[in-house]
């Protein structure tokens, strides 16, 4: 399974995708507001 997705898919672009929550912006208010939630 994991290596089927791994094969279809570059490791890179899955990392980000995988955890539930989105990757903290690293400019912007979206740092700011991923900050606070935190």
């Amino acid at each position: 399974m994991s290596a089927s997705y791994a094969s279809s898919e570059p490791p890179m672009s899955s990392f980000p995708l995988r955890p539930t929550t989105p990757p903290p912006p690293v400019w912007g208010p979206g740092a700011v507001r991923a900050s606070a939630r935190r």
